[in-house]
């Protein structure tokens, strides 16, 4: 057996094994925000989606909701207001009604109960009185005028206030929770709503098509947009709501073609139709596909997939890791180009037909000669731990830092990347959410060769590859140009032109460097754990 064949197998045994491992979630849970878009009211210039309404007039938004003054309610006649409750006025699911009787309060003159008998004196007393509407004709009378002329109007314009407040306070608070935590919730346009009794007796209700998506806020025009993320790179088929053993064999060559074509009009059921046609032919031969805006609560031993589509507020699943493994295998299809840890790793102390398997795994260029730093270019305080990473960092294939919040990890990987930069090397960084980024940009000192961040280009945060020095060259001022037009919201252009969002990179952060000796990747995370590999070659 070849290295690249017994590559293949220890990559699909790793995707399977994590396949197993990972909890199955079959419905959305108490935690997950759902906004049904086929819910959405029809015809409202302050709600606007291509899922309600004209499908050409978008230019590649899912969603726009412009929030609305409240409808003040008329005040009730002065002769009523007695007749009535207040949180009656104000239910507008309901026409409000008069009550039969009250009990009011009247001045009476009554005798003074402390004067002398005789006397003659009288006091004035409120004392309670009840009072029946049918004595008081006029009451109702003033009751139905104003029902009839002001309230039923009013009520009319708060009930269409509330279909699209109840959208904006939704999508207001989605968008909260995103910025307030980001590496833990995600947001996802969702289509395809699989309910099922599946053989196991487990009820599955979600979604098979989903695509990452944002929210945008114009805070001095009070709308709130829904469109494609920055990483949006096309729908993704989701199948870990079922059981391994149900899961369909898909050609995904064949699916990922139709994805392709669907692009971000997930709105176009003609579209969406042939994935999930393909999908459910492939679960079940009773399986069942319907153009239904919702479909909820329909379970039953034949699968149903209904179009029904949603934005959908969830926590991240971890998704990251099988994706990184099946690029390694569609790669290992033709011939998988290891690191030497890789090959090691796979020979298993066994000696390779291109060298021993103990060979050192420091670089043949490295940046100094004799294979080791002579001097350590550390812009920021250092002491011996750092000078020792920086050290095995040359001749380790792989370094793990690790250590409590607060340790200097950061401050760690900030020197690191400024000496490998001095020395000529590339680097790239990556982390799990943005704030490790902006934590360690903020350390980097002035003029060095700064960051492109994928995750921070739907944020509206200034694009920092500006600022580097080396984005004078023409490679710079075409990634720059990318950049900033992925940002301009013309969504249009989108539909149009797959391959420029195709050729985004797949990296969270790329840092420019004009060396071109090694590559040195980091992975940085606030207060848990620093990795730092190092790969040889293109």
């Amino acid at each position: 057996m070849t290295p690249n064949d017994k590559g293949k197998h220890l990559l699909d045994f790793l995707k399977a094994t994590a396949v197993i491992r990972r909890r199955r979630i079959t419905k959305y849970g108490d935690n997950d925000q759902v906004v049904w878009l086929g819910d959405l009211p029809k015809d409202r210039p302050e709600c606007r989606s291509p899922f309600a309404n004209d499908k050409d007039e978008f230019g590649g938004l899912w969603l726009e909701v412009r929030k609305q003054r409240m409808p003040v309610r008329p005040p009730v006649p002065k002769e009523v207001l007695d007749w009535v409750r207040d949180e009656g006025l104000d239910q507008v699911v309901r026409e409000p009604e008069l009550l039969p009787e009250i009990t009011v309060l009247v001045e009476r003159v009554v005798p003074d109960p402390v004067a002398p008998e005789g006397s003659g004196k009288t006091v004035t007393e409120q004392v309670p009185e009840v009072r029946r509407l049918e004595d008081y004709p006029n009451v109702e009378e003033n009751w139905l005028e104003y029902l009839v002329e002001k309230w039923e109007p009013w009520a009319q314009a708060m009930r269409r206030w509330q279909e699209v407040q109840n959208i904006y306070e939704k999508l207001d608070f989605m968008r909260r929770r995103l910025e307030e935590a980001e590496e833990r919730y995600e947001l996802v346009l969702a289509v395809g709503y699989l309910q099922w009794h599946d053989p196991t007796g487990v009820s599955v209700a979600r979604h098979l098509l989903t695509a990452p998506a944002e929210i945008a806020l114009d805070a001095a025009r009070g709308v709130l947009s829904v469109a494609p993320a920055a990483s949006f790179d096309g729908f993704r088929v989701e199948l870990d709501m079922l059981d391994l053993q149900h899961r369909p064999r898909l050609r995904h060559d064949q699916l990922g073609k139709r994805l392709d074509e669907l692009d971000i009009q997930a709105w176009d059921f003609s579209l969406v139709a042939p994935a999930l046609r393909e999908i459910a032919n492939s679960l079940s031969a009773d399986a069942e596909v319907e153009e239904e805006p919702r479909g909820v609560g329909r379970f039953g031993q034949r699968p149903r997939i209904s179009f029904a589509p949603a934005l959908v507020l969830r926590e991240r699943r971890p998704t990251g890791y099988d994706d990184l493994v099946g690029k390694f295998i569609r790669a290992a299809e033709e011939r998988l180009e290891g690191t030497t840890p890789w090959l090691r790793l796979l020979q298993e102390g066994e000696n390779s037909p291109d060298g021993p398997s103990g060979a050192s795994t420091t670089s043949t260029d490295s940046p100094i000669d004799g294979g080791s730093y002579q001097r350590f270019l550390f812009p920021l305080p250092t002491n011996e731990e750092q000078r020792k990473i920086a050290a095995l960092l040359d001749s380790e294939a792989c370094v793990l830092v690790k250590g409590p919040p607060g340790t200097g990890k950061s401050h760690t990987i900030a020197n690191l990347i400024s000496h490998l930069l001095a020395n000529g090397d590339r680097v790239l960084v990556t982390a799990q959410a943005p704030k490790a980024l902006t934590v360690l940009r903020n350390l980097l000192p002035e003029g060095f060769a700064t960051c492109v961040s994928r995750p921070w280009a739907h944020r509206g945060r200034t694009n920092a590859f500006s600022r580097s020095p080396y984005a004078g060259s023409s490679a710079a001022r075409a990634n720059g140009k990318d950049l900033r037009s992925h940002n301009t919201r013309s969504r249009r252009r989108r539909v149009s032109s797959k391959s420029s969002r195709r050729s985004w990179p797949e990296s969270n952060v790329t840092c420019a460097s004009s060396g071109r000796r090694r590559r040195t990747h980091m992975s940085c995370q606030v207060g848990t754990r620093a990795r730092l590999p190092r790969s040889h070659g293109a």
